[in-house]
């Protein structure tokens, strides 16, 4: 009988999407904090090709069609995200995509943030989603 040796996960760049967009509009408060709402009018992406094991994907690339990214600021450290938008590949297959997340800053970082400025990733500012 063979010995099962554990691997290390592996962590592979997945894709790349820039997209264009509206500025927010500010909905209000919700009780839960400040609804506000970004639409996503375009851009492109990029899937690298992949291979591990017996898993081999070739290079995909297309636009960005369209969606929405709805957030509630809940204080000024802490916003909940629900993104969702569509891809359509060069060959002409759509792909949908949904992730949530929260995001955490600082008062002075997402002030920044609120106003269209830069802010570097780091223990004042950061994020986690999840595709779903």
């Amino acid at each position: 009988m063979s010995e099962i040796i554990p691997l290390d996960p592996v962590l592979r760049f997945a894709v790349s999407i820039r997209m264009a967009y509206q500025p927010f509009e500010v909905v209000g408060d919700m009780g839960k904090g400040t609804r506000r709402i970004m639409t996503v009018t375009g851009g492109t992406f990029e899937i690298p090709a992949q291979k591990g094991g017996t898993f081999e994907t070739p290079r995909v690339t297309g636009t960005v069609v369209g969606g929405f990214d709805w957030q509630i600021l809940h204080s000024d450290r802490l916003a909940s995200l629900d993104t969702r938008f569509q891809l359509r590949t060069d060959g002409g297959h759509l792909i949908y995509v949904r992730a949530e997340g929260r995001r955490y800053a600082s008062s002075e970082n997402l002030q920044k943030l609120l106003r269209g400025e830069p802010v570097q990733r780091g223990p004042d500012y950061y994020g986690a989603s999840t595709p779903i």
